[in-house]
């Protein structure tokens, strides 16, 4: 073969696959990205600034994660929502978000939550809050588990 009929059969190959990894990765049938061989390829494949964002984001996340602790509270009043609960917590640390268990069947509130604090204060939270009187109920603060997928 010359070397006119190679550089045109290489550029369909390139446009080939180009083709499909755009199509792929805009369909979302690309199930990870957890490699950093793949990630470079579609980087230089498809120039893709949406992708880079999204893992600038995942970096974010994962620096945001290794910053905070979750805690578990529980034995919470079924009248406290998420307000009253920040200011009680906020009187020694500040709150950076709340989650409320709740039915999902009935939408009524379970009587426990989780709740995110700065990482280097999350053992004074537990020891002044731990047993504490909040609305007329002694709170349970521990740290949380870790989530079992």
């Amino acid at each position: 073969m010359n070397k006119t009929k190679q550089t045109i059969i290489l550029s369909v190959v390139i446009s080939i696959i180009s083709f499909l990894v755009v199509f792929i990765y805009t369909n979302n049938l690309l199930v990870s990205l957890s490699t950093p061989v793949s990630i470079t390829f579609l980087l230089l494949m498809t120039n893709n600034s949406q992708l880079t964002k999204t893992n600038e984001q995942k970096s974010a996340q994962d620096t945001k994660d290794k910053s905070s602790t979750t805690l578990y509270i529980g034995n919470l009043p079924y009248k406290a929502n998420e307000d009253t609960i920040r200011s009680y917590f906020e009187s020694v640390s500040q709150v950076l978000s709340i989650r409320l268990m709740k039915d999902k069947r009935t939408g009524r509130k379970k009587g426990f939550g989780f709740i995110e604090v700065e990482q280097g204060e999350a053992k004074s939270v537990i020891k002044k809050l731990n047993d504490s009187v909040f609305m007329e109920r002694n709170l349970i603060v521990r740290p949380a588990k870790d989530k079992v997928a």
